[in-house]
This record gives C-alpha cells, structure tokens and sequence, in this order.
C-alpha cells in the first residue's frame, strides 16, 4: 500500500474516531443551533410588528424604545455595532430557552462544561425543556447541587442577530435598558474561561448604561430614573446579604468536620441557608415585596442560587473603583479598554 494511501486511511480513522468520542457535544450543539436558527426564523422585523395588531401601544411603545437603547449603546457607550435587537420573536407567553447551573453540595466550585470557541462555562442551555430536564436529572443524581430554570435574554456573542423576546417587553424601561446593553456587551468584549469576570463585567456596564440612556432619553430628574435607581437600591442591599451569606457558608463548608456523614452536613448547611432567607426580612428595602421569599411557594436554595451571585455581582464594587480609578468614571473608556484588550482588568 502506498504511503500515501497509509496517510490517508489514517487521517479517515483520527476523523472518525473524533466523530463517535464527540458524538455527544456534536448531537447538543446541532440541536442548540436547530433552535437558534428556528427563533431568528420565525422573528419578525420590528417594523412588521408596530404595524401589527399582536402587539398592543405599550407593547409598541416599548419595540421603540430597544432600538434607541441599542442606538445609544453603540453610539454613546461604543459597544459594537450589532445585527442584534432589529426583530422580535413572539414567544406567546412561553420560554424558549432553559439553563442548567451546577456546583458541589459543600464548596462553591462551579461544575463546567466545556465548547469550543467558548471554553468552560458554567452553565448550559436548551431550547428542548424535556431534554434539559434529562440532563438536569442525570446531574442531580451525581450528587451535586443543581438548578434547571428558564432565562429571559442570552447572546450568541454577535455570531447571529439575537431577536427581541417578547416577554422582554413585560419590564421597565431601566430594567429593559439594562437587559439589552448587559446582551451587547457579551457581544462587544468576551473573554475564554472566564464566565464570572463575563458576567460581571456584563451587569456593570449593564447598569451603568442604564442609568445613563435613562438619564439621556428622560432627564436627571425623571420617574423612570427615579424609579430604576431606587429598584438598583434594594438590589444592592439584597445581593450584599446573599454574598454575606455565600461568605458564611464557604467558611462554613471549609471548617466542617472530617468525621461528619454528607447528611450531617446537609442538615447543618440547609439551616444556615434557612436563616440567610429568613433575614432577608430584616433589610431596610424602598419596596420590601420586591424582594420576598415565600417558602411556600419558592423551594429553600442551594449552592447555585449563592454561586450566580458569586457570577453575576460579586466584582461590582471593584469595577467601581476601577471605573474611578483608572478611567475617570468613564463608562465608554472602560467599555473602549475592554474591547480593544479583550483582557481582564484588575
């Protein structure tokens, strides 16, 4: 045989070979663009629906008002100029994509799935609920802490034009500003391996521009800046006490006894997590129903409810000091820093 028939039955078998051990990765992420692909298929362009009678005036009103945040994230911000949020996606009351998010029973380390182009993410989605819950069920039965819930908004980091949900439409205009500029940032700065640093960074250039497209649209002295600072307010009281409560349980979880069974712990750790709950109760909030519990109704946390506020808010200080610091709190040099570096900053 010659060497060069050699060389090429062998380059077939490393192919096929990659195919059957991959068989798995390559079945879920056909599956995640089949349901991509099938949202920005059956969205419609933001002219169709103003002239449409599915959506009422305030639904309408709000269709308008993502495009001029989007215009304002771009052009005041310098977040990058996007094919996403020009259509909508009428969910009909439905959610279209679930995440499952899983971390050790008894330390805060995060499980991660690994893709590429992304690297190792914390979380995973789906946009068929049954299959995801399979998965989720799997998890769970490793033993690890896990959650399965549906999510209002995600990026696809600008490899496809991520249409409007029309449940987005349901909320404020500083939390839907919010919502989109957080989206556009995934888009503008991106760093592999790092979901936390992503995701806070997101939530920070998320709130910030908020607070000034609110500013720019409605004036210093408006309701829905009012009302959006106020809601920032509690938030900001609120994930301190859960932080607090992350920092009493990692203490918690690296001095527990050697010699105590998993069940000991749980129980040990269950309690401290009932009493986190409970005393959110106690907090000085502008609207205190915000932020309600009802064990009824809402099952005790575990470690993920604690790990995405680790992901989501924990650097929110730091890049306050850092937006002082070093770029003169200038939210579109930070933005502009990040984007050109594609680097942490510390």
């Amino acid at each position: 045989m010659k060497l060069s028939k050699k060389i090429g039955l062998g380059i077939i078998a490393i192919i096929i070979l990659l195919v059957v051990f991959n068989l798995p990765l390559l079945s879920y992420s056909f599956a995640q663009l089949k349901g991509q692909l099938e949202i920005i298929r059956n969205a419609e362009s933001f002219d169709t629906a103003l002239n449409s009678s599915d959506y009422t005036q305030k639904q309408k009103d709000k269709i308008k008002l993502v495009a001029e945040i989007k215009r304002f994230a771009i052009d005041s911000l310098g977040l990058n100029e996007s094919k996403s949020y020009q259509n909508i996606y009428n969910q009909h009351g439905n959610d279209v994509l679930w995440t499952i998010t899983a971390c050790k029973p008894f330390a805060f380390e995060a499980h991660e799935w690994s893709f590429p182009f992304l690297g190792n993410v914390p979380y995973k989605g789906f946009f068929d609920y049954e299959k995801g819950n399979e998965e989720f069920e799997e998890i769970k039965n490793t033993g690890l802490d896990a959650e399965y819930s549906s999510v209002s908004g995600w990026s696809t980091l600008g490899w496809f034009g991520d249409p409007l949900l029309s449940k987005m439409l349901k909320r404020s205009e500083g939390s839907l500003a919010d919502l989109i500029i957080h989206e556009l940032t995934h888009g503008t700065i991106y760093i592999k391996n790092e979901a936390d640093y992503n995701e806070n960074l997101a939530t920070f250039i998320g709130n910030k521009g908020a607070v000034e497209f609110l500013s720019y649209k409605y004036g210093e002295n408006s309701k829905e800046l009012s009302d959006y600072l106020n809601y920032q307010a509690d938030r900001k009281k609120y994930v301190a006490h859960i932080l607090e409560g992350s920092n009493q349980l990692d203490s918690l979880y690296k001095n527990f006894n050697s010699e105590l069974s998993d069940a000991s712990k749980e129980v040990i750790k269950n309690e401290m997590i009932l009493q986190v709950v409970n005393n959110i109760d106690t907090i000085g909030f502008n609207n205190p129903k915000r932020f309600e519990w009802d064990l009824y109704k809402k099952p005790l946390p575990n470690n993920t409810f604690f790990m995405s506020y680790l992901r989501y808010r924990k650097k929110q200080n730091s890049f306050d000091s850092i937006l002082e610091s070093k770029f003169e709190n200038d939210l579109k040099k930070l933005i502009k820093y990040s984007k050109e570096t594609q680097t942490m900053i510390d």
